[in-house]
């Protein structure tokens, strides 16, 4: 935890927890947006679209 608060030392410990869970999340929506488009291109489905734009 020193890493994290020598990091962010105007941060309280929540502000940290609330930006790593953040990040955590928006990684996990993209991912799923990955694998769903290569779902429906293994599937043939809407080969034309792209979730990642």
């Amino acid at each position: 935890m020193e890493g994290i608060s020598a990091a962010a030392p105007s941060k309280s410990g929540q502000e940290v927890l609330q930006i790593v869970g953040y990040s955590v999340i928006k990684q996990a929506a993209e991912l799923q947006k990955d694998m769903l488009s290569e779902l429906m291109q293994s599937m043939g489905i809407g080969q034309k679209v792209d979730f990642r734009a």
